[in-house]
């Protein structure tokens, strides 16, 4: 009987173990920025969404109402700050009902003065919003509260109205769709709804780490409009980002126009450009952007 020798087992030598290793490290760092780019495609996508259902629900708050609702419902006459914060009415608690949120519509108290005066309003604003809210940001969180307004202390938002062209005056003058007490009605959009900027998107804040002291963010319930005075991302961390348009995804952020689309616009997009879409009856002839 013949016996066959076995072959003596072959074990992987240091050389070729750390030549595997290698291997599948670069592999890991080629697949890697590929699932990191899928995973904010799908992340601004869900963004864009976002703003276009806002934008619908706008719309058909102007169908049924014959305007757009205001940027916020302050007392009149508009001047000192002492009127900041004093109504919950605003443009995102007023569509509310156009957006499958007529639960939290329902709760609000739309005459406390001020408007956390209402217990409801508070309880309100410790919902968390999805749609009033971009994926990308790390942070969805409560806002910091600011000038000792507790009322701010609601779900951060990231979409906010445009107010116009400039933030040179925060209450009257403002050129934009939406303005403190306006009733802008959609035929009052002169430049044409395809080149009228309704919405911008926002970090709602100053800084991307968002501080628990030193900031200045924004929930739902106040004070959430903005300018396009400056170009997508041109105030990161600066003061007046609160007011401008930014975002979190890399090379620009959403707007979205009146006629109900969203675009994209890019961080280089021309300041002039960006600034006539803000306006309602600017007469400017605006080009591809």
């Amino acid at each position: 009987m013949f016996h066959h020798r076995r072959s003596p087992l072959r074990a992987f030598t240091l050389v070729e173990l750390l030549v595997v290793i290698a291997i599948i490290g670069v592999l890991v760092s080629l697949l890697l920025p590929a699932v990191q780019s899928a995973r904010e495609s799908a992340r601004r996508s869900l963004c864009s969404n976002h703003l276009k259902q806002l934008s619908l629900g706008l719309l058909n708050y102007e169908e049924k109402h014959g305007v757009f609702p205001p940027a916020q419902v302050f007392p009149s006459p508009l001047g000192s700050n002492g009127e900041w914060s004093h109504c919950m009415g605003n443009w995102a608690s007023l569509i509310l009902p156009e957006i499958d949120q007529q639960g939290v519509y329902d709760m609000l108290d739309f005459e406390a003065r001020r408007l956390t005066t209402a217990q409801s309003n508070k309880d309100a604003l410790q919902i968390r919003i999805p749609v009033f809210q971009c994926p990308t940001d790390p942070y969805d969180g409560l806002v910091t509260p600011w000038s000792g307004n507790s009322e701010t202390t609601g779900y951060i938002m990231h979409y906010f109205a445009c107010a116009g062209d400039s933030d040179s005056d925060h209450r009257n003058n403002l050129t934009g769709v939406f303005r403190p007490n306006s009733s802008t009605r959609l035929a009052d959009i002169s430049d044409g709804s395809s080149k009228t900027t309704l919405l911008l998107e926002t970090w709602a804040r100053r800084h991307a780490d968002h501080p628990t002291s030193g900031e200045m963010s924004r929930t739902w319930a106040l004070d959430n409009w903005a300018y396009a005075e400056w170009t997508p991302n041109a105030l990161q961390g600066q003061s007046n980002n609160t007011w401008a348009c930014s975002s979190f995804h890399p090379g620009g952020a959403h707007v979205a126009l009146a006629d109900g689309t969203v675009r994209f616009v890019n961080d280089n997009v021309d300041t002039t450009v960006f600034r006539n879409l803000a306006t309602i009856q600017g007469g400017e002839i605006v080009s591809d952007f």
